[in-house]
């Protein structure tokens, strides 16, 4: 080594470097005035209640897409589904909550979520769970939303540890459990998956 030069053959490579940027979701733009005029706020996420902004009169979709707005906070009263790319709303219309994240949890397996519309922390739950107070979840009486897999037949979502006391079986997603007596206060889960 110290009376001859060693240098590494490389062999030239065609391979692209991958883009560092994140691929940007789906996003709604929201407008204070028609015609993309006023304040605007993009929306890249569920929310389930728009706090410091006017009221809404137009909106633009980053692609037309899958968009669920709602006229009251929560997710709870009627929704309207977006397929268009821009809209100007007439003026008895409003916008309070947002569903815009439609990505699924894998087959057999339930997200929970601690917000309405499928916001906030999310666990991700494949498995029968006698209490979600343990710490290995540390998720009980919080969920205020839920997403189903692909896969299952249904889901009983318990008041009580060890699949105990009341319960409600659901077969399809809830944006919301507002108004409902298991909003944050389910502690077992039991997944039924389709045979």
């Amino acid at each position: 080594m110290e009376n001859t030069a060693v240098l590494p053959i490389v062999n030239q490579t065609f391979n692209p470097v991958p883009d560092p940027r994140p691929v940007k979701p789906n996003c709604i733009k929201l407008y204070s005035e028609c015609d993309y005029k006023g304040q605007v706020k993009e929306i890249c996420e569920n929310v389930s209640k728009l706090n410091n902004f006017p009221k809404i009169s137009g909106y633009s979709l980053e692609k037309v897409g899958y968009v669920r707005l709602y006229d009251a906070e929560n997710c709870f009263s009627e929704d309207k589904l977006v397929r268009e790319s821009n809209v100007c709303l007439s003026n008895n219309e409003k916008i309070i909550s947002i569903v815009i994240d439609h990505s699924n949890p894998p087959t057999g397996c339930v997200w929970l979520f601690d917000d309405y519309c499928n916001a906030g922390n999310k666990l991700e739950i494949c498995e029968n769970v006698s209490d979600l107070n343990n710490k290995k979840y540390n998720f009980g009486d919080k969920t205020s939303s839920f997403k189903l897999g692909a896969g299952i037949e249904n889901v009983k979502f318990f008041i009580d540890k060890d699949f105990k006391g009341n319960y409600i079986e659901q077969n399809r997603e809830m944006d919301t459990l507002y108004r409902s007596p298991y909003d944050k206060d389910i502690e077992s889960i039991q997944i039924n998956i389709t045979k």
